[in-house]
């Protein structure tokens, strides 16, 4: 959620601008269970940071992109969708 009405601003502009251009737009510091709604809600496509996953080395990261999504469930081991 943004802190004043200059970062609401802000951000939906670059979310229109975004989708106006064709580029996909990624929140980036999805950290706490709230962070993602309000972007999510203004069309914001993808999203990461620590509540969605931690931090993981790169040999991690072919295991992980190959499971499948459980919608609306934390993964196991660390990985948090």
């Amino acid at each position: 959620m943004p802190r004043d009405y200059s970062d609401a601003a802000l951000t939906r502009g670059v979310v229109v601008k975004a989708h106006s251009s064709g580029i996909t737009d990624i929140l980036g510091r999805g950290q706490a269970g709230g962070q993602w709604k309000w972007p999510f809600g203004l069309g914001c496509e993808e999203m990461q940071g620590n509540y969605f996953s931690a931090p993981v080395t790169a040999d991690l990261v072919p295991g992980i992109v190959r499971q499948p999504a459980a919608a609306g469930r934390r993964g196991e081991g660390g990985l948090k969708q």
